[in-house]
């Protein structure tokens, strides 16, 4: 066992202070408990300078098959990155192929809400209220406003949408305006989500309009769409069943 019981990393202006232990015997794992008090992220990421603050714990172990498990907390979070103003807080727990968590993060005109499991059953959501994409990452710009959902059965499961863009550029990808709504259910016939784009572009190709209308449910749905750019229009229509449909 290595027990650290100090620890500080230095930048301008602030430190992020802790201690730490590895263990590898019965089973390899590690703990780390930290203090962030004006700590600049931007010392080792330049494109995210800052100043934050919070309580940072984590822990993590190997079974005998090999597997990890453990978890992380973020508490308190607040201070400032990239000249926005930051709040929030985070915690995550995972074991194998499962994982469950929380995260509440406030960041300059941004309010986003997320969580859920992962496992054999899904039950992820996210509100944006708003996201402002320039918030969270450089040299990108837009509003998403609303909500996203993905439950049920990993292999099938059932998606849910009421989700707004304006403005949307991310690398490659740009869209002045951008929808989802609907829910497409992992069964049944009673789904209808639609999606659609204006003004989208897609590593240098662009398009005038893309939309997609399904209908039905993830095991049996019925899509139409159409694609339209400078070039023309293009129309479609697709079917897909399940086993005994």
């Amino acid at each position: 066992r290595l027990s650290l019981k100090s620890f500080v990393a230095k930048t301008p202006g602030g430190h992020l202070r802790g201690s730490g232990e590895l263990r590898w015997e019965p089973l390899l794992g590690a703990t780390i408990e930290s203090e962030l008090s004006g700590f600049d992220p931007g010392y080792f990421f330049p494109d995210f300078p800052g100043a934050l603050s919070g309580k940072l714990d984590a822990s993590g172990e190997r079974d005998a098959q090999g597997h990890w498990k453990g978890g992380a907390r973020l508490a308190g979070l607040r201070g400032s990155l990239r000249k926005r103003l930051v709040q929030g807080q985070a915690r995550v727990q995972f074991a194998a192929d499962s994982a469950n968590g929380e995260l509440s993060l406030r960041i300059g005109n941004s309010h986003v809400e997320a969580g859920g499991r992962y496992g054999e059953q899904l039950d992820l959501h996210a509100q944006f209220s708003p996201l402002d994409l320039a918030d969270l990452w450089p040299g990108a710009s837009g509003r998403l406003q609303g909500r996203m959902a993905v439950r049920g059965a990993r292999i099938a499961p059932a998606y849910e949408a009421d989700l707004r863009g304006e403005g949307l550029r991310w690398g490659q990808f740009a869209a002045r305006q951008l929808s989802a709504r609907g829910r497409l259910p992992a069964s049944g016939r009673n789904g209808d989500l639609q999606l659609s784009a204006k003004d989208l572009s897609l590593s240098g190709e662009t398009f005038d309009s893309a939309a997609l209308t399904m209908t039905g449910s993830v095991a049996a749905f019925h899509a139409t769409g159409d694609l339209a750019s400078e070039l023309g229009r293009l129309d479609f229509e697709a079917t897909a069943a399940g086993q005994g449909q």
